[in-house]
């Protein structure tokens, strides 16, 4: 098991989810463009939701692609780290919107799985990364997002401690 790649692979997954929150309190309310440009579904509700915005894609890759060259990745598995991480985050918020739930809420697993999850088959494919081993980053994803979610709401970052 490498302790290292672990370690380097929830780096640039905590950065890329965490750039949307930090840009939404550096930014506030300035360069807010929703990704599904407020248009509404089949089912009545939007497509992904105000929160999905160009703003926090664009900072996901500007704070964890440079952090991911710096621990060493290349370009192509950085790029591709994080897009598969903004897709499960954005694919997330889609069965979220589809089960009618409010933009921003919390839905413990489907907010952290897919994020973690979809990343971890590209590595497995070209990484060789064992299954022990992704097991092992889902589900510390999920343990240090909790828990920096509610230390990022007490130092008024996050709006809500989850």
């Amino acid at each position: 098991m490498n302790i290292d790649f672990i370690r380097d692979v929830l780096i640039i997954l905590g950065l890329a989810n965490g750039a949307p929150i930090l840009a939404a309190r550096v930014f506030s309310n300035r360069f807010v463009q929703p990704i599904d440009g407020g248009r509404i579904a089949f089912d009545g509700h939007p497509w992904l939701g105000s929160s999905k915005t160009w703003r926090g894609l664009l900072c996901a890759y500007v704070l964890a692609l440079p952090v991911a060259l710096w621990l060493g990745f290349s370009a192509m598995m950085s790029f591709n780290m994080i897009s598969l991480s903004m897709c499960g985050d954005l694919g997330s918020s889609f069965i979220k919107r589809r089960l009618g739930m409010a933009s921003s809420s919390r839905a413990f697993a489907l907010d952290q799985i897919p994020e973690a999850g979809l990343p971890l088959v590209y590595l497995w494919w070209i990484a060789s990364l064992s299954i022990l081993e992704g097991i092992l980053i889902v589900t510390l994803f999920i343990f240090v997002e909790i828990v920096l979610s509610k230390i990022l709401f007490h130092l008024h970052i996050r709006k809500r401690p989850y």
